[in-house]
């Protein structure tokens, strides 16, 4: 009875329903605070038990601005019939390892605690140390070592990296010379790009896989873009809570945004499917629209309860994990699946009781299943 009278509720109050989504998701993209993603990431993926992080933490204790968690490294080197570094070429790295030790710019300055970076390079050791690690055998190629205080994936590193880079392309290089730069940190640059370029484009082709999908079911093109709007709207309001939450402190990276984006949609598209479906069947029925669609809400929300709160209890279950990336989902997660719960609880319902008919157009007549089609339209 409580169930049925909550889903009575829902319905009756539909347009109240539908403005506070619409409400809370404008509310949201208005105060929600900019956050600077590298303010609250992790250093460091591994435990702080980690033999690596311990030895790290030793080191930088002993040896200060001895070692980082990742390195970009500077490799200068000429090549062809006549390879070896030149005087000239020399001076060109020496002026870039003393654009390197100065001061950070204060955007950067603020993540690194010392305001600088450790760099390492040949000249740092007594003239006529051999063999010279930072000098290749055949003496055509240099390196200059720099230490990076982040692990390799973070964003402070890849800032690292970004200022690095900058310098180099900014410097002058004899004609000949090749310079660029690789590493643990440049690599993690790289690969946080890519993972950047993967989060747009899993976030459209997921939006237009559900969209092809919710086509072929519902031959309905109405039906279709209901679904994928109302649970759009549940993403964007997931997002900006998330931020909001990002700004108290919790970590929120771009592997947690691409798995909230599919779970969000994947998810949403089931429990949409399971309603509608209902939905329609009780309209079938010769029910008026809003009595087929709290009819539908009383048949459909305790299996939507239960299997949702299934996936939020085992999701959740990732907070125990050593590794911080579960860690970290195991918060996150959870948050956005409660949010596209209360969409699929309130904002569905209340959206196909706004639009009850007209939500299965073509259809020749207002709720037929077609029950002698193998594909009811």
């Amino acid at each position: 009875m409580i169930v049925a009278a909550l889903g009575q509720q829902i319905i009756r109050r539909r347009w109240l329903v539908a403005a506070g989504w619409v409400a809370a998701a404008v509310l949201l993209a208005i105060f929600a605070p900019t956050v600077d993603p590298a303010k609250n990431e992790m250093l460091t993926l591994l435990p702080d038990d980690a033999p690596s992080l311990r030895a790290a933490g030793m080191l930088e204790r002993y040896f200060p601005g001895s070692a980082g968690l990742s390195q970009a490294v500077v490799v200068a080197a000429r090549q062809g019939p006549a390879a070896g570094l030149t005087d000239a070429d020399r001076l060109a790295v020496e002026r870039l390892v003393a654009k390197l030790r100065r001061p950070l710019p204060a955007g950067l300055a603020r993540y690194l605690p010392a305001g600088q970076l450790a760099v390492h390079w040949h000249g740092d050791l007594p003239r006529g140390f051999m063999p010279n690690p930072y000098i290749s055998p055949d003496g055509s190629a240099a390196i200059v070592v720099v230490e990076v205080p982040a692990n390799f994936v973070t964003i402070r590193s890849a800032r690292v990296v970004d200022y690095i880079r900058r310098l180099v392309a900014q410097s002058r290089w004899p004609d000949g010379l090749e310079v660029a730069v690789t590493g643990s940190a440049a690599f993690g640059a790289d690969y946080a790009e890519a993972s950047r370029r993967s989060h747009r484009s899993t976030l459209w082709v997921t939006v237009l896989a559900v969209l092809a999908i919710l086509l072929v079911v519902y031959r309905a093109p109405v039906a279709a873009a209901v679904v994928l709007g109302t649970i759009s709207l549940a993403a964007v309001v997931a997002h900006l809570v998330l931020t909001v939450a990002a700004s108290q402190g919790l970590h929120v990276g771009t592997a947690e945004k691409i798995f909230v984006y599919v779970l969000l949609y994947g998810l949403g598209v089931d429990y949409s499917l399971l309603y509608l479906s209902r939905f329609r069947e009780f309209l079938s029925r010769r029910h008026r629209p809003d009595e087929a669609a709290a009819l539908a809400w009383s048949a459909t929300m305790p299996a939507i309860a239960a299997s949702s709160g299934t996936d939020i209890a085992g999701l959740a279950m990732l907070s125990a994990a050593s590794f911080k990336l579960f860690q970290t989902t195991g918060h996150v997660v959870p948050i956005a699946l409660l949010i596209v719960l209360a969409a699929a609880v309130t904002l569905i319902p209340a959206t196909a009781a706004l639009l009850h008919r007209w939500l299965f157009w073509p259809a020749r007549e207002a709720g037929s299943l077609g029950a002698r089609r193998l594909w009811p339209a």
